[in-house]
């Protein structure tokens, strides 16, 4: 009696385990495709949902033992073998992301280096051209005589400023600037001139070039104002070339202004060019021997380096007095 009651109960208790079997295989071989497929898509929500299946169907697996066996707990292995890997499962991107950027910083040097040589190019260029113009001002400058008043040399075609630079224009908003032979003899041997940047702009009656020889530091006013096209290489690398020859190689810099005409106006040139400078030489002799007789020539002539043969407070004086017009000093 008891043998024949529990053989049905035994043959449905296999039937269910069979049947559970079938679906729980099923079930979670779905579960382990998503879980692959979202390991290789997103590390976010997905995957942890499908962590969270897989905790589920393992708890299933303690209490039908039978579920462990054959392709389930291979696949079970396989997705535990994918979790607990420590490859990224993004690393493919990342190196590509990676070598990419290697790639943009060393296409960003490359660059860099190409401009810096073209910019470098173009400088000796820009040298090369503005020597070139340094004599052709020399040679235009030097086609005749030399002319002097006052004992001063004061070429034609030049506009003077009261700060004793001199402008020549060389077209309708270009002009050169330098400084005048008296500001040259005032001076003396410059070991060093500070030229304005290329690109500044100098306005007339500032402070735009400084030359320092003997200990001082003489600051030369803006006979016009504009914008500094170009400076004298030859007086950057030599200062001397200046004091040797003021008006042609040793031009200071190259201005640009759509007002050029109108301030050359109010520049000197000229007869009134050559009264202010005779006019100059009598008020600089007398400042002169109240500072040190011994410092002037035979004939009038000043020597051609004062800074060096007068003391500090002496020069500074000469220097307010002569290369700093009235207007600025006010």
């Amino acid at each position: 009696m008891l043998k024949e009651a529990t053989g049905p109960v035994e043959m449905l208790d296999r039937m269910v385990n069979s049947k559970l079997q079938k679906d729980l295989r099923g079930q979670r071989a779905v579960a382990w495709r998503s879980l692959v497929k979202d390991s290789t898509t997103s590390c976010s929500g997905g995957a942890t949902a499908r962590l969270a299946q897989l905790t589920v169907l393992q708890g299933l697996t303690t209490r039908f033992p039978n579920l462990a066996a054959g392709g389930t707990g291979n696949a079970m292995k396989g997705g535990e073998d994918i979790l607990d890997s420590k490859a990224d499962p993004f690393g493919g991107g990342l190196r590509e992301v990676r070598e990419v950027r290697r790639m943009v910083i060393l296409l960003v040097a490359i660059t860099f280096v190409i401009i810096v040589a073209i910019d470098s190019v173009l400088e000796r260029r820009r040298g090369a051209v503005l020597a070139t113009e340094g004599e052709a001002l020399h040679a235009r400058l030097r086609e005749t005589e030399p002319r002097f008043v006052a004992g001063y040399e004061m070429p034609e075609d030049l506009h003077f400023h009261r700060g004793h630079m001199w402008v020549h224009w060389v077209s309708p908003e270009e002009a050169y600037v330098g400084l005048d032979d008296f500001a040259r003899r005032l001076i003396g041997h410059a070991d060093k001139i500070v030229l304005p940047h290329r690109g500044s702009w100098t306005d007339q009656g500032e402070s735009a070039v400084e030359v320092r020889h003997a200990g001082h530091q003489t600051r030369l006013q803006a006979p016009i104002s504009g914008e500094v096209i170009a400076r004298n290489p030859a007086v950057t690398a030599d200062a001397d070339t200046t004091h040797r020859d003021s008006y042609g190689r040793g031009w200071l810099y190259k201005i640009r202004s759509r007002r050029l005409a109108e301030q050359l106006n109010g520049l000197l040139d000229g007869s009134l060019a050559d009264r202010w400078m005779e006019d100059t030489r009598d008020r600089f002799h007398h400042q002169l021997v109240l500072a040190s007789g011994s410092v002037i020539q035979d004939g009038g002539t000043t020597v051609e380096d004062l800074a060096s043969e007068l003391g500090s407070e002496a020069y500074e004086q000469l220097v307010d007095e002569f290369l700093r017009p009235v207007r600025a000093r006010s």
